[in-house]
């Protein structure tokens, strides 16, 4: 009987020590985490739509498509705790870049796009982009690949940009549509994306060339 009680108590040390060895962690300076437990992110009260920085930038019909819940987010520091049922997600929150030109499936050296009179030009440059803090869900649960996900959401608004640009005055912008007009207005076209990426789950800046 002895040696029966003695060796459950050892397998229960040893299932103690397993767990707080496997459930302690820590976040990193540049990372945010987020717990789930089994399968379910905690959530907070509200969604994006209520948020005062991002559900301003919805339309309503948008909300309607992008108001992802709130959920609690876990800062840099720890030790934390976590049971063997939760699952940690660490997301770094640093600045990335990424080529517009890189797609998973194929390679290629430029991104086509075609002007509103027909012009087919050849597009390159960098998405500079982090993910956002206050909407991670839709960033860890949303999509899933989110570098992709933010590679062709900005593709097709840069596209659907080239074909409906028309030129705007100010700051040395001429009207037309040929392809110097659109070389000497990529700061305009720099500025439409970054307002058009705004409402999009990372903050994302762009640098575009044109060719």
């Amino acid at each position: 009987m002895i040696p029966i009680f003695i060796g459950l108590l050892i397998g229960a040390i040893a299932a103690v020590m397993t767990t707080l060895l496997v459930g302690v962690y820590t976040i990193g300076p540049t990372q945010r985490g987020v717990l789930t437990t089994f399968g379910r992110a905690d959530r907070l009260e509200g969604s994006t739509g209520d948020d005062p920085h991002l559900g301003g930038l919805l339309t309503d019909e948008e909300k309607k498509r992008y108001n992802y819940p709130n959920i609690r987010v876990i800062p840099p520091g720890g030790p934390y705790f976590k049971w063997p049922w939760q699952r940690l997600y660490r997301v770094d929150m640093t600045i990335q870049a990424v080529d517009i030109t890189w797609d998973p499936e194929i390679q290629q050296s430029f991104i086509e796009a075609v002007t509103k009179d027909n012009l087919t030009v050849l597009i390159s440059g960098q998405i500079r982009w982090k993910p956002s803090e206050r909407n991670l869900y839709a960033y860890l649960f949303g999509v899933a690949h989110p570098a992709a996900h933010v590679v062709g959401y900005f593709i097709s608004t840069l596209r659907d940009r080239v074909a409906t640009f028309h030129g705007e005055r100010g700051e040395g912008a001429v009207e037309g549509v040929s392809i110097n007009d659109l070389r000497r207005n990529l700061s305009l076209i720099n500025r439409h994306m970054e307002d058009a990426c705004r409402k999009t789950s990372p903050d994302t800046a762009s640098s575009l060339t044109q060719h």
